[in-house]
């Protein structure tokens, strides 16, 4: 028999989860399964694959519920990874499901008039590759114009992002909502 899928709804691809500690903070899981999964001793799993290596398969704080899933799981801060959560029972996988690429390291909210909402003369983009936006809805690379801030010129925050990343060794997320003009 094949295992069920998973589709993981949490967390979302290129989001920057906030450490909350130099070297790790914690992810939060949520999916929806195909199927039911029935019985309480079902254990769901997770594991971190990067471009060279992986972490080993964890037991994930967390819980089933028909076809839902929700839990946490402790995660390195620094890089972008992919997310691997199994369900098993008894050694035997019954769900598994991926996500990526997610990150452990700092979010800012950016706030503020025309510095801040995309007003600046020239569009900027990153260039670590570390260095995301969220819109309310989905994470992506932080090109401009930023998602959230009003204008739609350039801004401060590619490079600001770049430099961040560099020096803290970390994904850097930023969330915007600045207005022009306020």
């Amino acid at each position: 028999l094949s295992a069920a899928e998973l589709t993981l709804t949490a967390p979302l691809p290129h989001q920057v989860v906030q450490r909350s500690s130099p070297g790790k903070g914690l992810l939060r899981i949520a999916g929806e399964l195909s199927e039911e999964l029935s019985g309480k001793d079902a254990v769901i799993e997770a594991r971190l694959v990067g471009e060279k290596d992986a972490t080993g398969w964890q037991r994930a704080g967390g819980s089933i519920s028909g076809k839902k899933l929700s839990g946490t799981f402790e995660a390195p801060a620094g890089g972008w990874w992919t997310l691997e959560v199994r369900v098993t029972r008894e050694g035997k996988v019954l769900a598994l499901g991926k996500i990526g690429p997610v990150g452990v390291g700092e979010v800012f909210v950016v706030a503020g008039q025309s510095n801040s909402a995309n007003y600046g003369e020239e569009k900027l983009t990153p260039q670590t590759g570390l260095v995301t936006a969220f819109d309310g809805t989905k994470w992506a690379p932080a090109m401009d114009p930023q998602p959230g801030a009003s204008g739609n010129k350039g801004s401060f925050l590619p490079p600001l992002g770049d430099a961040l990343a560099t020096k803290l060794g970390v994904p850097i997320g930023f969330v915007s909502c600045g207005i022009g003009a306020t």
